[in-house]
């Protein structure tokens, strides 16, 4: 029988594919022992969380956020190379708060060289999938351009994240007398790292013109976590205090946003079948 020889192209492509599944599989593992063991973090975790709703918002996040990376891994190229910067931010800016905050970790543990570990290789690896994959081909330049409505959603969440996530960043103390639930510096530019890669993401589905997949849901997936998860540990969460309405507000209201626009889409794509 002949034998097929795979192209430079197609093992790049699977190189990456088989990244965003460890991606995957590696924040699976993460996410699931903060939201099922919230409050013994100090015994399995890289640093102590001290409040559990922290921890549990936290791991709600990394569930979503290995949800995206298979679906990424089992979508198109073109997927990928739109989410593999993004995901080279939020890693390296995982990496910086590391930096910043390294008297906070338990050096003595294996999950803190296994943290650091992660995201000195994240930002590596992810940046290298993005320039390995190259240029959209022409057949992905041709697909047809988006809905106004969805990228104006997609746009709109570029906008809103990436403030709010640059200010949590950069200025975490000032923010976190006004957030809802007990949270320090170290947390909140770990939220900041989610929320800014997730700012890119967006941003660049908002200008590209290239073939919908599964992981664009993530846009919606992404801030209906952030407003459900502190429910899920409600001790210490404060809905109804100003900074808890702004919070709700803003994560309820994109969710709601780029889940219409996304379903709005899937419409319009299925008409011009």
């Amino acid at each position: 029988m002949p034998t097929t020889i795979p192209t430079v192209e197609s093992l790049l492509t699977r190189i990456a594919r088989w990244g965003f599944r460890l991606l995957a599989g590696v924040v699976l593992v993460i996410g699931a022992a903060l939201v099922c063991f919230p409050g013994d973090t100090a015994a399995y975790f890289a640093w102590t969380i001290k409040a559990p709703i922290a921890a549990v918002t936290l791991g709600a996040w990394f569930l979503g956020l290995s949800g995206f990376a298979w679906a990424l891994a089992g979508g198109p190229v073109a997927a990928m190379r739109l989410a593999a910067p993004a995901v080279a931010l939020g890693s390296a800016l995982m990496l910086v708060t590391t930096i910043l905050h390294r008297a906070a970790f338990n050096w003595g543990s294996p999950a803190a060289w296994a943290w650091l570990f992660l995201y000195i290789g994240g930002p590596l690896s992810f940046t290298a999938f993005a320039y390995l994959l190259g240029k959209p081909g022409a057949l992905v330049e041709a697909q047809p351009r988006s809905s106004a409505l969805l990228r104006g959603a997609a746009v709109a969440t570029a906008t809103i994240a990436g403030v709010f996530g640059a200010m949590l960043f950069l200025w975490p103390t000032t923010l976190i007398p006004s957030w809802p639930w007990p949270l320090l510096p170290l947390g909140a530019r770990t939220y900041a790292a989610f929320v800014l890669g997730h700012a890119l993401w967006a941003g660049r589905i908002g200008c590209a013109r290239t073939e919908r997949s599964g992981a664009d849901w993530y846009l919606a997936l992404f801030p209906l976590m952030a407003f459900l998860a502190p429910w899920l540990q409600s001790a210490g969460f404060r809905p109804w205090s100003a900074g808890g309405v702004t919070f709700l507000f803003l994560t309820g209201g994109v969710a709601a946003l780029t889940a219409c626009a996304l379903r709005a889409e899937g419409r319009r794509s299925r008409q011009n079948m």
